[in-house]
């Protein structure tokens, strides 16, 4: 919170939840990072996944310019599932055998051509094992 000073905290478009958000981060998401720092999601085993704006804030719905926190407790669960715009860009690989699971950053935009297959992701970092 103490990196968001020049954000403005407001009400999140469904009155149902709680939301965390913000205005004044402007609309541009490929600009986000300039304003809205990195968060670390740091596993049992001390590895990190890094996340960028993009990777843990959505849309408010209603104000433009304005984007809500996507990382929530999970009711009275208390785990937090990865999903959805966590994982937005990130190849994810589970091991079952070995019971890891692997985190690789990527641009799912690309075509796949890097894996001989038509839509290959381009792949961007490195792999985090869990």
């Amino acid at each position: 919170m103490s990196k968001l000073h020049s954000l403005k905290q407001i009400r999140g478009p469904d009155p149902i939840y709680k939301d965390i958000c913000f205005a004044g981060a402007g609309s541009d998401v490929s600009q986000l990072s300039k304003t809205l720092p990195k968060v670390d999601m740091v596993f049992g085993n001390g590895q990190k996944l890094s996340l960028s704006p993009e990777n843990y804030l959505f849309w408010h719905s209603k104000v433009q310019g304005a984007y809500c926190l996507g990382i929530f407790q999970n009711g009275k669960d208390p785990t937090t599932p990865l999903g959805g715009i966590i994982v937005r860009n990130t190849l994810v690989s589970y091991d079952c055998q070995n019971q890891t699971i692997g985190f690789l950053k990527t641009n799912c935009s690309e075509p796949c051509e890097r894996l001989h297959i038509s839509g290959a992701p381009s792949f961007t970092s490195t792999f985090i094992l869990i």
